[in-house]
């Protein structure tokens, strides 16, 4: 009883698993030292109640310094340009682009006019001089940035590692900020360099991840000739509700999970350990990927093991007691991109 419980919870609450939108905090912009109030005089930028944030510029000490002001604080350098890439889709909501790689701050694409003139590139900025058609610009809290759509399409031409930009795109889609159709409208509306790099990312991006880990080890898969299914419900003959695994690999039978620090409690742990009792009794083999993020390549390398060593076992002979097959009553839980009009 206490299993079909569970499996009833999480099947009811599908769709809030994961923070994958957010909403950006008050933005403020930095001021220039001596400019007149508000700004600071160059005696006053020197105390406590200032913080440098660049060159000439400085907020208050009280402001946080979330990923969000840094994205401001990197394009109060250079005004006249628009944010765009990663940090505009951040700004725009999309909650697992954090700015970070490895641990280290990726640089804010700051989209330019061609031919404007503009400083050298600094550390924390990378200054690209591209068009941008006037329906590809937006503003967020006085900040100029690129539309959704624009801004995915730059994460996929811009974003040099293959692995990543996939990555990224997907997390764009789980926060519904932009629909696939939208950003190849906006690629075809202004072509630019890097148009055949951001076309193959899409190719492959799908709509159905809600965290990195998951769009990761579904590359992995794909690696290897696997095609997995993404976050899709599987039922028992009789219609009852086993399990969403992260993915699922229907010609082999083998459901593939992964778990990060949030399965590490005894309720998350329990419900874990029922959820994979459900799917072996109804013939699924199961594989769980367990933490690292799927970061480095031997977390790849030992990831592609565990799947072949659970490829293996799904082989033996065993009766097949599961479907995707939905029953009437049931409601699939569906993306925020699903959701989007395509037409809007």
């Amino acid at each position: 009883m206490d299993e079909r419980r569970d499996a009833e919870a999480n099947f009811a609450t599908l769709s809030g698993m994961n923070d994958v939108r957010c909403r950006p905090p008050r933005l403020v912009a930095p001021v220039r030292v001596g400019s007149g109030p508000p700004a600071p005089s160059r005696g006053e930028a020197r105390g406590k109640r200032w913080r440098r944030a660049g060159p000439g510029l400085y907020v208050p000490s009280s402001v946080e310094p979330t990923v969000e002001q840094r994205i401001v604080e990197e394009w109060a350098r250079l005004p006249e340009a628009v944010v765009t890439g990663w940090a505009a889709a951040r700004l725009h909501g999309a909650a697992y682009l954090d700015g970070l790689d490895s641990g280290a701050p990726r640089p804010v694409p700051l989209l330019l006019a061609p031919g404007s003139s503009a400083p050298r590139a600094w550390p924390g900025a990378r200054i690209v001089r591209q068009p941008l058609p006037a329906q590809h610009r937006a503003e967020i809290q006085g900040i100029p940035v690129t539309t959704p759509a624009r801004a995915v399409g730059d994460i996929a031409r811009l974003t040099r590692d293959h692995y990543t930009a996939v990555v990224d795109v997907e997390m764009a889609y789980a926060a519904g900020i932009a629909h696939p159709t939208w950003v190849a409208t906006a690629l075809d509306d202004a072509p630019v360099w890097g148009a055949r790099r951001a076309r193959q990312v899409l190719r492959v991006a799908g709509v159905r991840s809600c965290s990195p880990p998951e769009s990761r080890l579904r590359l992995v898969c794909r690696a290897i000739g696997w095609d997995p299914l993404v976050n899709v419900e599987v039922f028992d003959p009789d219609g009852e509700f086993l399990a969403r695994p992260d993915l699922l690999d229907v010609e082999r039978g083998i459901a593939i999970e992964y778990d990060g620090s949030e399965h590490r409690t005894a309720a998350r742990h329990r419900q874990d350990n029922a959820r994979l009792h459900r799917l072996r009794s109804a013939g699924l083999e199961v594989v769980t990927i367990v933490g690292g993020g799927l970061l480095t390549p031997d977390d790849r390398v030992e990831a592609v093991r565990l799947l072949h060593d659970a490829e293996r076992l799904a082989a033996r002979p065993r009766e097949r007691a599961w479907t995707l097959d939905a029953p009437p009553w049931a409601r699939p839980w569906v993306p925020r991109v699903a959701q989007l009009r395509v037409d809007g």
